[in-house]
């Protein structure tokens, strides 16, 4: 075995273990900084933390944004910036939903995919040990998918006179009944529950499925 191919393997075994020390280790830190994150001392604004999703923004996930009702506005800042700003007397509905996320999921899937940066001939040793390497933190990825951080995701729709709009955040779950909770006081608009309704379907074909059993045994007799 060559000094070159031992130094790629070594190589790619750590990327492997610093990616799995990462995970394990920043998933409780994440949490402990959750907990230890107080809300700034504001008389007149609500606040919350929240990952949003519009077409308003040029990216595709907007992370970490400060939402608030100042005044009159929902509005969503991004560090200094204001990137938006919505009347709340323009919200014409309100959406909530529970929602799932797989942050170690998607860290170890981006790094088994990242491109890289020397390009080894289909079929050579060092190849076969990066693919090797990839396929790893592909695994590692699926067993994410085992451990969801849940999230309470609320839609805002609004309009204007370009036409209806709509926002999509995702917040920790007490924050989320939180912003619903304010918006639904600042609005007057009722939210709608998804989860809700697909669990009173649920439970509607579940009493429809008892109903038939039992006049399949009533037929019977």
């Amino acid at each position: 075995m060559t000094t070159g191919s031992l130094g790629l393997r070594n190589i790619s075994y750590r990327i492997l273990a610093r990616a799995i020390v990462m995970v394990l280790l920043g998933m409780p830190l994440a949490t402990r900084g959750q907990q230890e994150q107080k809300p700034p001392a504001q008389k007149n604004d609500a606040a919350w933390k929240a990952n949003a999703m519009s077409a308003a923004f040029p990216e595709e996930i907007k992370r970490n944004l400060r939402v608030t009702i100042e005044g009159e506005k929902l509005t969503c800042h991004s560090g200094d910036s204001t990137i938006l700003d919505v009347p709340l007397r323009a919200i014409s509905r309100i959406t909530r939903d529970g929602v799932k996320e797989y942050p170690a999921t998607e860290f170890l899937m981006h790094l088994a995919t990242m491109p890289s940066s020397e390009h080894h001939t289909f079929g050579t040793k060092e190849y076969r040990d990066e693919m090797a390497g990839r396929v790893a933190l592909g695994v590692f990825a699926l067993g994410g998918l085992l451990f969801p951080k849940h999230k309470e995701m609320v839609l805002v729709s609004w309009k204007d006179e370009s036409g209806e709009h709509d926002a999509e955040f995702h917040l920790e779950p007490k924050q989320g009944r939180a912003m619903l909770e304010k918006l639904q006081q600042e609005t007057g608009l009722k939210p709608r529950d998804l989860e809700k309704e697909r669990k009173d379907i649920e439970e509607g074909k579940k009493q429809l499925r008892r109903w038939i059993r039992e006049q399949a045994k009533k037929a019977k007799q």
